[in-house]
């Protein structure tokens, strides 16, 4: 049994694109870093502002 959890973490995404080329980006770096868990600040994906609930899902 493994004692450890690997994360990434995936610093502030501000704005569509960014969203777009994490989404995009994600399953390959999932993959490449082992990670057991996401974590995404995604405060300002709406262009800086907020983040919208298609954005959050």
């Amino acid at each position: 049994m493994s004692t450890s959890l690997n994360v990434l973490f995936i610093g502030d995404l501000v704005g569509n694109v960014a969203v777009d080329l994490a989404a995009s980006l994600i399953p390959d770096l999932m993959e490449e870093y082992d990670a057991d868990v996401l974590i995404v600040n995604g405060e300002n994906a709406m262009e800086g502002k907020s983040i919208s609930e298609a954005q959050a899902n």
